[in-house]
């Protein structure tokens, strides 16, 4: 949403900050987040789909599925129609085309083992907006990104300008 807004409406960002995102999502997420949706959307249980976007290897995956799937009736929210919508609007969300028309300073914090948003996706949305700088965090998977002990430092100094 921020970058939407960054390409949108210029005027209304001065600089800003995306983490464990990019321009789009990757191919087997999006796959993976659409089949969470249609079962949830058709009251089955569906969150053992996304295990493998929630670790950073496929050995952890395997369990972390069948945990997921146990739990999946508590996790659910109990009317998943925002939920739905949102999940089906981010999966065709693509703004690559448009990241050159963002010309406010851009921060992009990335986890070097995301599986969501891998290097390939954030190294472009760093370098294809105006004054996009990228920091990863090499052994840091998608959630893993945002609970890094330097990431608070990191967006701070970005922010203030250091």
């Amino acid at each position: 949403m921020a970058l939407q807004l960054a390409a949108d409406h210029p005027q209304t960002v001065r600089r800003m900050v995306i983490a464990a995102s990019g321009y789009t999502m990757s191919s087997p997420a999006r796959t993976a987040q659409m089949r969470y949706v249609t079962a949830i959307a058709e009251g089955r249980r569906g969150a053992h789909y996304l295990a493998r976007q929630k670790v950073t290897t496929r050995a952890a995956a395997i369990p972390l599925a069948a945990v997921m799937w146990l739990l999946d009736p508590l996790l659910r929210p109990k009317d998943p129609s925002d939920m739905v919508a949102f999940a089906r609007a981010e999966d065709t969300f693509d703004l690559k085309d448009r990241l050159g028309e963002i010309s406010a300073p851009l921060l992009v914090i990335a986890g070097g083992r995301d599986s969501v948003y891998p290097a390939d996706i954030v190294r472009d949305t760093a370098a294809y907006v105006q004054h996009g700088k990228l920091v990863v965090y090499p052994r840091a998977g998608h959630g893993g990104t945002i609970t890094s002990r330097t990431f608070g430092g990191d967006v701070a100094d970005f922010l203030s300008g250091t």
